[in-house]
């Protein structure tokens, strides 16, 4: 973990809620896929520091990306950051997911989630497994997949579900997930589908979301219960076991 002033060196608008903010933090070392920053920027709109997934990395050239939705006033702010503009990032924050070669691997995403899982599929792509990315979102309009080029890049299958078409209901996912048969199944913070993947045989591991404070495990304020009392997310995980979870 380190505390390191960082450059923006791109901020692109993918939707009109959605950026990818581009970070040159040469400083922070190896990163596991699912782990974590936060992020603080000269703003009267950002008192605390924002926890955000790494959605990639390129190491050659000590860049990084958070991939995020606007929807209050300190992620308002990170989507006016300009190139060039500094930014404090500390990190790589919690425990990553578990990584295995030659496997059949689903990342299964709601949403933005997605960013919490582009990395690790990036990553399986380079050990040899098979990766079938499922990723659900509310309409067509919010979709962050289908035209995805990265996400495209490392997955050997990618399918995409609608609520309103009904397609990303849990028994269609649940159908998708039998018919793939996969050896591990990772997904981000979507109740629902900790809970339907509570129910299947698969292996499988959430990368969970909570409200943070401090995120270095001194506030507490992000306790999730298990099986073996109450964890932090920030420090404990952010990943976790899908079993270990009690809901």
């Amino acid at each position: 973990m380190k505390l390191v002033e960082c450059s923006v060196t791109h901020n692109l608008r993918v939707r009109p809620e959605y950026h990818i903010l581009g970070l040159e933090c040469g400083e922070l070392g190896s990163i596991e896929p699912g782990q974590f920053i936060t992020v603080s920027v000269d703003s009267v709109e950002m008192v605390l520091r924002r926890p955000f997934s790494i959605y990639r990395v390129f190491e050659n050239r000590g860049v990084i990306e958070i991939f995020f939705k606007v929807v209050g006033k300190g992620t308002k702010a990170l989507s006016e950051l300009k190139e060039g503009m500094a930014v404090s990032v500390l990190g790589p924050l919690g425990k990553g997911f578990p990584l295995y070669e030659g496997v059949t691997a689903v990342l299964l995403s709601r949403g933005v989630g997605l960013a919490s899982l582009a990395l690790l599929g990036d990553k399986l792509k380079g050990l040899k497994s098979r990766v079938v990315t499922i990723a659900s979102f509310k309409g067509r309009d919010a979709d962050l997949a289908s035209d995805n080029e990265y996400v495209k890049s490392f997955s050997d299958e990618v399918i995409v579900l609608y609520d309103e078409d009904r397609s990303s209901d849990v028994e269609n996912v649940r159908y998708l997930l039998n018919k793939v048969k996969p050896d591990v199944v990772y997904t981000c913070g979507s109740k629902r589908l900790v809970r339907l993947l509570k129910e299947l045989p698969y292996e499988a591991y959430v990368a969970w979301e909570e409200r943070m404070g401090c995120a270095v495990g001194a506030c507490r304020s992000c306790a999730v219960r298990t099986v073996a009392g109450y964890k932090l997310t920030c420090y404990d995980g952010p990943v976790f076991n899908v079993r270990d979870l009690i809901l």
